[in-house]
């Protein structure tokens, strides 16, 4: 070989190796959302003018108003269940089910409110870290808990949706910033776009008394309305108009069944359930790696002592979980049973409004649907993944105070499903033997990096020529 040849050899690979570190460093570089975190909970200097009108009081809407409240001059927050934060709300999908929350939602929360951890075990709430201990068809995930020095992996919180609800409806109410919140017991009626339907106007509420008022000036109209999806009928009774598509939906064919009971420390300690697991976010969840099963069984150890069992059954089993319960209830006196579809109401099903597939200028600038409103997931294909309340204050965040990311969501909501479900077949084994992949997972899963973590050279390498483990 020549040395002009040997000379562009080396020009060549040197290129290549430099490519691939630039493009390791990209792939592994922080996600947007986490650039703006440490801005959280800070006030700007100059507030925006206008109202910011928030639809719906839950968790998505509490943390969103919260949020909204160190940059807008005011903020309504309508919900019909206002009025009394300790009557159980009827109106919350999986009100009495377990929940856990990504580490990313607590680490936000506590820049919300520093006193977010005392309140959470004021109501009972298991503080652990964020491990989820998935197994597929009983092969562990790896944890990545040597990425970080003792005593330094992000910790959350497991807690059933009913205590979490009051803890944060309590810290809601007693932070500084709900002097300039209005907290409005109705319902949204409708809105009033502009002319030209470039904004909404105002926001038309109906008071539980019967009576009517009418709030204008509207900055942002935010729909944190959960799976009623109101916002779209909003826009839809204001004369906006979508394509027959703009909302896609289907069945996920399961069902989801959860035990719940109590267990008292000293039965807890008797307990078959080894010392790491005790102290994890589940302590066992275990899903079969073929992907055509809708199935998975989770054992939680939840707030106040209790313990729950939930199983995800797929369609055939469905006609059966009654009889399930019927069976089983009169052996366990004291056990309590809450058997559902994932999904509450008659025939709802698992839906997406694709307000990301609108044409530029066809929704209003100023309207956000977040959590929920936008999408209900099929929690099969989240991994356990949290309900999008769990980290919505991200977008709101990024949209209220980047301004590019403003100018480039306004009027739309973005929504990053970490999803591993349609692909765990080729992807269950890698994170179970390798502990640079299972790292990527976790991150991925709880948000503290982005999904083309996976894009890394050396990772995808790895996942590549990783010998599955299931055939």
């Amino acid at each position: 070989m020549s040395f002009a040849s040997r000379a562009i050899s080396l020009a060549l690979t040197t290129c290549l190796l430099l490519l691939g570190i630039v493009w390791q460093k990209f792939c592994k570089s922080p996600p947007a959302w986490l650039k703006g975190l440490h801005t959280l909970g800070h006030s700007r200097n100059q507030l925006l003018p206008g109202t910011v009108i928030v639809g719906g009081g839950s968790i998505a809407g509490m943390v969103t108003a919260r949020i909204c409240a160190d940059h807008f001059e005011r903020v309504i927050i309508i919900d019909p269940e206002l009025e009394d934060p300790e009557k159980p709300r009827a109106r919350i999908m999986q009100y009495h089910a377990a929940h856990v929350i990504l580490t990313i939602f607590a680490d936000g929360a506590r820049r919300l409110w520093p006193e977010f951890d005392a309140e959470m075990k004021t109501v009972g709430g298991r503080a652990c870290p964020g491990d989820f201990q998935i197994h597929y068809s009983g092969i562990p995930l790896l944890t990545p808990y040597k990425d970080y020095a003792a005593g330094e992996f992000p910790q959350t919180w497991v807690i059933r949706r009913m205590s979490s609800q009051k803890a944060i409806h309590r810290l809601f109410l007693r932070h500084p910033t709900t002097k300039k919140i209005k907290l409005v017991a109705g319902t949204i009626r409708g809105i009033r776009a502009s002319e030209g339907r470039t904004h909404i106007e105002s926001v038309d509420v109906r008071h539980l008394d019967g009576t009517n008022t009418s709030f204008r000036d509207a900055a942002l109209v935010l729909d944190c309305t959960g799976n009623r999806q109101s916002g779209l009928k909003w826009l839809k009774a204001a004369g906006f108009t979508f394509s027959n598509d703009i909302r896609s939906s289907y069945d996920g064919n399961i069902c989801y069944v959860t035990v719940c009971f109590t267990v008292s420390r000293e039965l807890a300690d008797k307990l078959p359930i080894p010392e790491a697991q005790r102290n994890t976010m589940l302590a066992y969840a275990y899903m079969p790696h073929e992907d055509m099963q809708s199935s998975c069984l989770a054992s939680v150890l939840t707030d106040n002592n209790t313990s729950k069992r939930a199983f995800t059954l797929p369609i055939p089993a469905r006609k059966n979980y009654h009889a399930l319960q019927v069976k089983y209830s009169p052996l366990l006196p004291h056990f309590r049973y809450t058997t559902h579809r994932f999904i509450l109401g008659a025939g709802a099903d698992q839906s997406f409004v694709r307000y990301h597939s609108v044409p530029k200028g066809a929704l209003p600038s100023n309207f956000i649907a977040l959590g929920d409103a936008t999408m209900q997931l099929n929690p099969m294909h989240g991994l356990f993944e949290p309900i999008f309340q769990e980290y919505l204050w991200v977008y709101a965040h990024l949209m209220i105070t980047d301004r590019r990311v403003v100018s480039r969501w306004k009027g739309r909501a973005r929504i990053t499903v970490v999803s591993c479900g349609g692909s765990r077949i080729s992807t269950a084994s890698q994170p179970s033997q390798d502990d640079e992949v299972a790292s990527a997972f976790w991150h991925i899963r709880h948000m503290l990096a982005a999904d083309r973590a996976l894009l890394a050279p050396t990772i995808l390498w790895k996942i590549l020529r990783t010998r599955s483990l299931f055939g």
